[in-house]
């Protein structure tokens, strides 16, 4: 009876370690599950941020060529019509 007794307590023991290897299991799967998301949220994020930037700088790039050539024009073409 003892015996038994010790085997049951044994084998719960065995079980309860399983179900906490297994719990740790998922919540360290969970973990990695939730970075990897965070990461790429950051990636996407900081995309965007450059892309904008980027676009920006074209924007402001072809207004200034845009003043350039309407500056030329200017200095070209009008001032010596006006003396």
């Amino acid at each position: 009876m003892m015996m038994m007794m010790m085997m049951m307590m044994m084998i719960m023991m065995m079980m309860m370690m399983m179900m906490m290897m297994m719990m740790m299991m998922m919540m360290m799967m969970m973990m990695m599950m939730m970075m990897m998301m965070m990461m790429m949220m950051m990636v996407m994020m900081m995309r965007r941020r450059s892309r904008r930037r980027r676009s920006r700088n074209r924007w402001r790039r072809r207004r200034r060529r845009i003043y350039r050539i309407m500056e030329t024009i200017v200095a070209e073409y009008i001032w010596p019509q006006n003396k």
